[in-house]
């Protein structure tokens, strides 16, 4: 059996808080990430799914290390990076990057975007054969941008492509991992599917492997080869694309009663909860995914 890229156990992120209890200050925990478990192998895409705040930005932030876990083990290409300091990531930051969600933020507005794209060479002192400047153009031609617009800035290109500048920079070093951190979301329609294209093309020409983060399940459906589903910041185990299926036609039902009874919050409080009960209920038997079989038992 091969040996993972990339294993995660247990992982727990937890950020402090307070409320005001009176006239004093009680001290409470946000477990944004909280105790999630998975391996990655070598060239495969695993996308990780789930509704809008249920951790997975912060759990592929925090696999990486631009976010300190709070408990669990990472262990990236057999070394336990867990508590390493950030001056010994530096040099594993080649093999580990990101795409970030937001292309308009992810991109520094007063640098060009030739300047962007160099910026993993300068940072890991790597100068390629041939030069940083042609290694750039080669790289703006391979994601489907103009090399002859390596001095232009940002704001003079689009949303789709700002976001090919950041996977012309994350994969800059050839990285043997990316984390695609809802890479499509804040693109149009028209544009995610080129997109999402380019990263399936780029993923199998490199055998780079990937942590698809998404919440739009026919886009994770497309691109990876396992998916897990995140709930409040744990997940269950790994869902086949057939259950993936099932659990897309479950999500869309029950989004469907919650906006029917949304004048009840106990009801949507309980809907919420079945999504949650619904991954694990798809592992366990799959043949069994009826709407009708899974909410007639609710009661209010």
């Amino acid at each position: 059996m091969s040996t993972p890229l990339l294993s995660v156990r247990n992982l727990q992120k937890y950020f402090p808080t307070s409320r005001n209890v009176g006239f004093r200050k009680e001290k409470l925990q946000v477990k944004a990430v909280d105790g999630i478990s998975f391996d990655l192998m070598k060239g495969e895409t695993l996308g990780l799914v789930g509704e809008s705040g249920c951790g997975k930005t912060t759990a592929g932030r925090t696999i990486l290390k631009l976010i300190e876990p709070t408990a669990g083990e990472i262990v990236f290409d057999g070394k336990d990076i867990t508590k390493l300091r950030p001056g010994l990531m530096t040099p594993l930051r080649a093999q580990m990057q990101i795409i970030f969600q937001d292309p308009f933020s992810a991109l520094n507005p007063r640098q060009t975007v030739g300047k962007i794209i160099a910026a993993p060479f300068e940072i890991q002192k790597v100068t390629p054969e041939g030069g940083v400047k042609k290694e750039v153009a080669a790289l703006m031609e391979r994601v489907g941008l103009n090399p002859e617009h390596y001095n232009r800035y940002p704001h003079e290109f689009s949303g789709g492509q700002r976001q090919r500048i950041g996977i012309a920079r994350a994969i800059a070093l050839k990285p043997k991992l990316i984390v695609a951190d809802e890479p499509v979301s804040a693109l149009d329609v028209s544009i995610q599917a080129q997109v999402i294209n380019l990263i399936d093309d780029l993923q199998k020409a490199d055998g780079i492997s990937i942590v698809f983060i998404a919440h739009d399940l026919s886009v994770v459906q497309h691109i990876s080869d396992r998916v897990a589903v995140m709930y409040l910041g744990s997940s269950p185990p790994h869902i086949t694309h057939i259950q993936l299926r099932c659990y897309q036609l479950f999500r869309n039902q029950i989004q469907d009663l919650s906006e029917a009874e949304s004048e009840s919050s106990l009801k949507v409080i309980c809907l919420h909860q079945l999504i949650h009960q619904l991954a694990v209920y798809l592992i366990l038997d799959v043949g069994r995914p009826k709407i009708s079989a899974v909410v007639r038992p609710l009661s209010y």
